[in-house]
């Protein structure tokens, strides 16, 4: 979610967590689909909303700041080599 966090902090001009954190809600839903910050810019940039879904293509934040729908990996570390690998996906709410 780090390019949700830079979006945020882009949007409202601050990089104080507190101050951006109110744009997560408008940048998750309701714009133009965009699945990285460069494409999500180009959106704004243009007038019009970004809605960032994320690699896996499904991210709403609602008003709360609760995530409503997303699809994280989940990785787990690998005795034998001691490196990260995927494990599972977790689904949150209707994607």
């Amino acid at each position: 979610c780090l390019n949700l966090i830079a979006l945020a902090a882009q949007v409202s001009g601050n990089t104080v967590g507190a101050a951006f954190a109110g744009a997560f809600p408008s940048l998750s839903a309701n714009g133009s689909s965009c699945p990285n910050f460069a494409t999500c810019l180009d959106i704004l940039d243009a007038g019009r909303d970004a809605d960032y879904d994320g690699a896996m293509g499904f991210l709403t934040i609602d008003a709360a700041g609760l995530t409503t729908s997303a699809v994280f990996d989940v990785f787990a570390v690998d005795p034998d080599t001691g490196r990260d690998v995927h494990d599972s996906y977790l689904t949150i709410g209707d994607v």
